[in-house]
């Protein structure tokens, strides 16, 4: 033992089971206290000092270690940028085959190549353009090949102005349309090549709804069915006219008033063709009583025979189609007009876009009845059935309405055209498209190749020289009635006569869009036939003496005490109509 201590030697117990095999020549002994029991064997004290064995073993280990680690990562980064280059290599491949895509909004890809530019314009060409002086036209046309020359013929509904005019109605017949009997209304084909007349069907009253989705004689062709006023409905072969179905009154039914409108329930026909719905009803004020409770009939379509009849529930006139449910009720102003069709929600089951009288736009899931979403025009009323396109660049169709504003019929200060949003019915025009004079008929879409390059064309009246004034107005004092539906506004208001216009719109196009009509440009053509209603009514009277005093004495107590209106004085924003 050295004297005194040294940091460099450590004291161990050298026991006969001690050996150099341990970590650093350490033993499990080499924890016993050094100095053992007295009864103990006499203990050998050895120094032992540290070799360079450890040091070396330590080291060797280090460096294995980093050798591992490097050799780990390296087989790491190497898997990493196979996989990355597989990945790459395929998403490549896959480019080449199919194209780039993009994620829309709503959540639908799109491939880039579906992805074209909406027109910004349109060239107009006038194919033909027919007159018919004498007669009035509300109903949308239907194209159908009556002639079968492999191009879609037109058919609509008409009327005649001779029903609910003062005097005798057959008289107006036999003086103003050839004694033709009846002459209040009817159904018209035109060719569609050359706009010639295939045929013409006069009627009891004027026809509003037209239906040709049904070959009712089983001859091959579909034929129409024609629906109007006074409760009449006509049922046509459309290769020739010819009546088909002559449909029987209701037992007990009162005769109908001047103002009833029937209407056909296309869907109770295309499914089972031997029945046909359709209501009745009457034109009432919200002052006045129902005069004309709506009824439901039920037809055969072989026959016409009625097979069941009954009032509607509520005892109240109807502008709509019978409903199995009801999924919306106002009870102020209803609904004028039916709705659109079209899947919102993607979940394979239509859902239902309507607008109602009251300017509202709502939109109905299908599944559950539940409102998908509502907008609301306030101060407005429509006439229209949406017009349903792909106006922006998503998969859910888009909506075109027509609004007038307005205290109410006929009383409207301007019209609006906008267009919303299929996803949540906010509006994509703003602001709206605003003209001068009312509008009551619907819009159409045209559907083009691309998402979201759909046009929309719709028709716009307009006072000329004030085509987007909204001042309001009213009447003069003492202007009621029937009179106040046939005011001409824009001759009282601005002295400028009215101006139709027909327009097509998309969302690559500046509003209000392309002109595909100006009733201005065509005045002349418009007015090449007129009929001078005077000189047939003289030439008539002096052919029939007879009936002269007759007409005279109608003609006067139909306007006794009727004398002449004072204008009412304008305020600063009011226009004064007399």
């Amino acid at each position: 033992m050295s004297k005194g201590p040294s940091p460099y030697d450590d004291v161990y117990l050298d026991e006969q089971h001690s050996s150099d095999d341990g970590e650093g020549g350490m033993t499990e002994s080499s924890t016993k206290p050094l100095m053992s029991s007295r009864k103990s064997k006499k203990a050998k004290i050895q120094v032992r000092h540290p070799g360079p064995k450890t040091a070396i073993y330590y080291r060797r280990k280090r460096c294995l270690l980093k050798l591992f680690y490097l050799l780990l990562g390296l087989i790491s980064v190497s898997l990493f940028v196979f996989v990355l280059i597989k990945v790459i290599a395929d998403a490549l491949q896959s480019l080449a085959q199919e194209g780039p895509e993009r994620i829309l909004p709503g959540g639908t890809r799109i491939d880039e190549e579906e992805e074209l530019v909406p027109c910004s314009g349109f060239d107009v060409e006038l194919v033909w353009m027919k007159n018919f002086p004498t007669l009035t036209t509300e109903t949308a046309v239907r194209m159908m090949d009556v002639n079968r020359d492999g191009i879609l013929d037109a058919i609509l509904g008409f009327g005649t102005m001779a029903y609910g005019l003062f005097g005798d109605q057959y008289l107006l017949c036999q003086i103003y349309y050839d004694n033709q009997l009846p002459c209040f209304g009817g159904l018209l084909a035109l060719d569609g090549n050359t706009g010639d007349e295939l045929w013409r069907h006069y009627s009891n009253a004027e026809i509003f709804a037209v239906n040709c989705e049904e070959d009712i004689d089983k001859d091959g062709v579909k034929d129409c069915l024609g629906a109007g006023r006074a409760g009449n409905l006509d049922t046509l072969t459309s290769r020739i006219v010819m009546m088909i179905v002559v449909p029987s009154t209701p037992p007990t039914a009162p005769p109908p008033p001047s103002y009833q409108y029937s209407q056909l329930l296309a869907s109770s026909m295309l499914h089972t063709p031997s029945l046909i719905s359709f209501n009745l009803l009457g034109v009432i004020s919200i002052d006045e009583k129902v005069k004309a409770i709506a009824k439901l009939v039920v037809f055969s379509g072989r026959t016409g025979d009625i097979l069941v009849w009954s009032e509607v529930p509520d005892k109240q006139e109807s502008y709509y189609s019978p409903q199995a449910k009801v999924i919306y009720r106002n009870a102020i102003k209803g609904v004028m007009t039916p709705p659109v069709l079209v899947d919102l929600t993607k979940d394979g089951v239509v859902d239902i876009v309507s607008v109602p009288f009251n300017g509202t736009v709502l939109a109905i899931d299908g599944e559950s009845y539940d409102i998908i979403w509502n907008t609301t025009v306030p101060f407005s009323e429509s006439y229209s059935t949406p017009g349903a396109g792909y106006y922006n660049d998503d998969d859910v169709p888009d909506f075109m309405i027509i609004f007038n504003y307005g205290p109410g019929y006929p009383l409207y200060y301007y019209s609006q055209v906008t267009i919303l949003d299929g996803r949540n019915g906010k509006p994509l025009l703003d602001p709206p498209m605003k003209m001068s004079g009312s509008v009551q008929s619907s819009s159409l879409s045209v559907s083009f190749e691309g998402h979201g390059n759909d046009a929309f064309i719709y028709w716009g009246l307009m006072c000329a020289g004030h085509e987007q004034d909204t001042s309001e107005f009213k009447y003069a004092n003492g202007v009621t009635g029937g009179s106040k539906s046939r005011v001409n506004f824009c001759k009282e208001r601005f002295g400028t006569d009215d101006v139709t216009r027909q327009f097509i719109l998309n969302r690559n196009m500046n509003i209000p869009g392309d002109v595909m009509y100006d009733s201005s440009q065509y005045f002349d053509f418009e007015h090449s036939n007129p009929v001078n209603a005077t000189i047939l009514a003289v030439k008539f009277l002096k052919t029939h003496p007879n009936i002269k005093d007759k007409v005279i004495k109608e003609a006067l107590q139909r306007h006794h005490g009727a004398g002449n209106q004072d204008l009412q004085k304008p305020s600063k924003k009011e226009a004064s109509i007399n």
